[in-house]
């Protein structure tokens, strides 16, 4: 009877790793900007995703961003039973914490964002880089700060100033 008890209990340990390997390889994680144009000054939203019905326990994700164009305003957590610490720049992100395992499927959490008032005008990127006890790749975002003035009559001096015509 011994033997038959560590049988089953060795096949369920082995089919349990087996389903955890097979979940893990459809998780998709994402981030979406609010905005892909924004202004000097601007505010926006990252919105941290993750599909396909995963059950997490905790994790975080640390953005990287260019930080002279972007600065971190903080978080919202947008899981229910999950509280999200602390988001500042010095970590770049956010970290989550749920009481117990729940299935996720959507939004995690929101980062707000700002652009900075002296930011390069250009395209940016922002990705991320996730930590959660389900394996899975995440995918970026991309924005771009453009200059709101209309200069058709005017002189560009630089990427940085023009003048009225």
């Amino acid at each position: 009877m011994k033997k038959i008890i560590i049988g089953l209990s060795s096949l369920l340990l082995l089919l349990s790793l087996t389903l955890s390997v097979s979940a893990a390889g459809s998780a998709k994680m994402s981030l979406k900007s609010s905005k892909s144009e924004l202004a000097r000054g601007d505010k926006f939203t990252i919105t941290v995703s993750l599909k396909n019905d995963q059950p997490v326990s905790n994790g975080g994700v640390v953005l990287s961003y260019d930080s002279a164009a972007f600065q971190l305003l903080g978080g919202e957590c947008k899981v229910k039973n999950a509280t999200l610490g602390e988001v500042s720049a010095s970590r770049n992100g956010g970290v989550f914490v749920m009481a117990e395992d729940t299935v996720v499927s959507g939004t995690i959490f929101t980062i707000s964002m700002q652009v900075k008032e002296d930011a390069p005008f250009g395209e940016f990127s922002i990705s991320g880089n996730p930590s959660l006890n389900v394996e899975c790749p995440i995918s970026g975002t991309k924005v771009t700060v453009v200059c709101p003035h209309d200069f058709s009559t005017g002189t560009e001096i630089d990427e940085d100033e023009h003048e009225a015509g």
